[in-house]
């Protein structure tokens, strides 16, 4: 176990006590820097658009993430052992592959004038609907009348930005 994951461990032994369902304190805390982390890179990624050649400026962000993760990869290799799988190395590239298409259609869609207000709740409101279900129909997870009155919500969102 990492080190990581053993200080998450114990922050839900130390009273995160959660349903099976329920994501602990833990990584709420990190899904809240993560939005704001998506919620910035949008917001670059829109600043940069008609400034830089879309697929320059995707390239411009494929390595500044290689540089800082680079000296991430260092910092927690100093720390702990890392681990390293076939399926982890393949899974990890078709992130990389389709998060660096999806970082050059957002600058095409800004650099053609799309607005972050609209562009990017569609986006993301319709990623998370697919994410959703693949975790549903592919990953089998669990489908609870949440989930259900989440997807509806969700799918209205969609309706209403689109059409604003």
């Amino acid at each position: 176990m990492t080190a990581a994951q053993q200080g998450v461990k114990q922050l839900e032994a130390a009273g995160d006590t959660a349903e099976e369902d329920d994501m602990p304190l833990s990584s709420l805390a990190l899904a809240a820097v993560a939005m704001v982390l998506l919620a910035l890179a949008d917001f670059s990624i829109r600043q940069s658009a008609g400034r830089i050649t879309p697929i320059l400026g995707a390239f411009t962000y494929s390595v500044s993430a290689m540089v800082f993760l680079g000296g991430w990869v260092l910092w927690t290799r100093s720390r702990e052992a890392l681990e390293i799988s076939t399926a982890g190395v393949g899974w990890s590239i078709s992130t990389g592959v389709m998060f660096g298409a999806f970082t050059g259609v957002l600058f095409l869609l800004f650099s053609s004038g799309a607005s972050l207000s609209v562009t990017v709740p569609a986006v993301r409101i319709g990623g998370v609907a697919i994410a959703s279900a693949l975790g549903l129909v592919v990953l089998g997870e669990h489908l609870s009348l949440q989930y259900v009155i989440g997807v509806a919500v969700t799918a209205i969102g969609i309706a209403v930005v689109l059409t604003a």
